[in-house]
């Protein structure tokens, strides 16, 4: 993707892997398949309440099945967006975990 966006080619990538929604930019797109959708970083961002650049780390506290990547129990898409979008990114949250306010959900960061 990055060679091809160097030269200024435009990539479509055909998958619904969520995981492939973080290479999505400016000159790379994301087709789904399955419901024809073609996502650029607005439509990634829409989706997932995040943008590419953070889809990893919405992954990583949500979990992922099909990776085998367990998340934190408690935290769903919604929470997870809201706890990047306040925090930054994953390393900012588990650094201020403290200041989460929901008890429950500090307490399984915390973990």
């Amino acid at each position: 993707c990055a060679q091809a966006a160097a030269v200024g080619a435009s990539v479509t990538i055909i998958s619904s892997d969520k995981d492939l929604l973080q290479l999505v930019s400016g000159s790379v797109t994301c087709l789904e398949p399955i419901k024809s959708k073609r996502m650029g970083p607005a439509e990634v961002e829409a989706k997932m309440g995040v943008g590419p650049d953070r889809v990893v780390d919405l992954l990583a506290l949500v979990g992922d099945v099909s990776d085998n990547v367990p998340g934190i129990s408690g935290i769903g898409p919604k929470w997870a967006a809201q706890l990047l979008n306040e925090f930054g990114s994953l390393d900012g949250l588990l650094d201020r975990a403290a200041e989460v306010k929901q008890k429950g959900k500090r307490e399984s960061i915390l973990a």
